[in-house]
């Protein structure tokens, strides 16, 4: 197993610890939650066990999505969401930032260093001492304002029929090196948004479950159902990151505040929010047992609670002290939205996981069927095998293997394709010992032709 897969089995194996003793602790601790692969379980449990967590997975998302309003309007995000949905209109969740910069004045900045000096005592040992060394170097103050506003509109226009979630201002002054700008510090913040039509469209459903006898469900992870659910979290996982980075990004403007970001203490806020959604099935005196939708709800239930106590600590951070002035660059609003953003990514990775868990499972148990793994390389063998038994010499297909020549002369050499573990390569080979160049058609062009070629 490679490290980057052996950090990724052990991550998960965290995770479901976390969430198993959240589970017995929710549900009381007679109950045994394990991995679906530990105990002896039918094949249709699979796909409860999917569809169980893609159904805690849209409630917890969609509840994230009411609490990024900051206002306190959480039940009219809720009402925009049914009536747009009820009136078919698509839904977008949009992030602004608008960051500006103002010159103030010219000034001068003390900067420290150190210098080692050398001192001669009394019978000839020498001293070095390093004592602080302080220049003055000029430089500007810069006002810098911050706009974030997020807000939902339903539509094609983010200026109609819209409903805001927060806006809020920012400002505080910089002190820069005359020779830098603020503006070379900072990437130009664009617009971020993304279509919530789809995932809120597969909330509704009541309950959600996969067409099993569709023709293009082949697996519990391989069906149309779950390929939506995968790829809206995706999207809006992706619109999240994006938040965070936007409003991170202000913080390359003051270097000194680095060593207070809260970027370390919102993660570990974030790591204690319980996350309902894991390969499960429990433990029984028979085969196991999926656990039930009630079970599911109570789970959900425990992660709204756990959110709460989440943002709570939020709401009482406080970052003062010598460096008051990150309160300014990111308030506790931006705090929560970088919050919300991490739960959410918690979420969406548990998800994932949970739905590539079973599908490896279902993939192990063929390979341990079968015998081994079957690649391309076992059925090129297996193809030349029977074509020597089937065709007579004079009807067997032959490699591909072409002369490459001049009207009026003798091959100059030949053009194969020979079959490889990884690729398949295209060899030219020249009997002329110069060097040069040869066109086999308009776009393809063989260097070197005394030597073989890759592309």
């Amino acid at each position: 197993m490679s490290s980057k897969r052996l950090y990724r089995q052990l991550e998960l194996n965290n995770r479901f610890q976390k969430a198993q003793e959240a589970a017995r602790k929710v549900l009381g601790d007679a109950r045994q939650p394990v991995y679906i692969h530990e105990i002896p379980h039918k094949y249709q449990d699979k796909y409860t066990v999917v569809e169980e967590a893609a159904s805690s997975f849209l409630f917890c998302a969609e509840y994230l999505l009411t609490k990024l309003s900051l206002n306190g309007s959480e039940d009219g995000i809720s009402n925009f969401f049914q009536t747009e949905m009820q009136n078919e209109q698509r839904l977008t969740l949009r992030f602004e930032h608008d960051i500006s910069f103002k010159f103030v004045e010219n000034t001068t900045k003390e900067k420290n260093g150190k210098a080692n000096v050398t001192e001669v005592q009394e019978g000839g040992k020498n001293d070095v001492k390093t004592v602080k060394k302080s220049t003055h170097v000029k430089a500007c103050i810069w006002d810098v304002n911050s706009d974030y506003r997020l807000f939902a509109y339903s539509g094609a226009s983010p200026e109609t029929n819209k409903l805001d979630f927060y806006s809020s201002n920012t400002s505080d002054r910089v002190v820069t090196i005359a020779s830098e700008s603020p503006e070379s510090l900072v990437r130009t913040p664009v617009p971020k948004e993304v279509d919530i039509t789809e995932l809120l469209k597969l909330n509704k459903m009541n309950p959600f479950s996969i067409n099993r006898t569709a023709d293009d469900c082949h697996t519990p992870r391989r069906n149309e159902e779950i390929e939506k659910v995968l790829k809206s979290a995706e999207k809006l996982n992706q619109a999240f990151f994006n938040i965070r980075r936007s409003i991170f990004n202000t913080l390359a403007l003051y270097e000194q505040h680095q060593s207070i970001a809260p970027n370390d203490l919102l993660e570990s806020i974030a790591a204690d929010v319980v996350i309902p959604i894991l390969p499960f099935i429990e433990k029984t005196d028979g085969d196991g047992a999926v656990f039930s939708p009630q079970d599911s709800l109570k789970m959900c239930l425990a992660f709204q609670k756990s959110v709460e106590k989440a943002l709570e600590r939020v709401n009482g951070l406080s970052f003062d002290g010598p460096k008051t002035s990150v309160t300014k660059v990111i308030g506790i609003e931006q705090c929560i939205l970088v919050l919300l953003s991490l739960v959410f990514e918690g979420l969406y990775i548990a998800f994932c996981e949970t739905v590539d868990h079973i599908e490896g499972q279902l993939r192990a148990q063929v390979v341990a069927a079968i015998g081994k793994h079957i690649s391309s390389s076992h059925i090129t063998e297996y193809m030349e095998y029977h074509n020597r038994k089937i065709f007579e010499s004079a009807y067997k297909p032959n490699p591909f293997l072409y002369e490459v020549r001049r009207a009026g002369y003798s091959p100059e050499g030949s053009i194969s394709i020979e079959y490889s573990e990884r690729s398949h390569p295209v060899k030219f080979e020249s009997n002329r010992g110069e060097g040069g160049t040869i066109y086999t058609h308009s776009i393809t062009r063989l260097p070197e032709p005394s030597k073989s070629v890759r592309f």
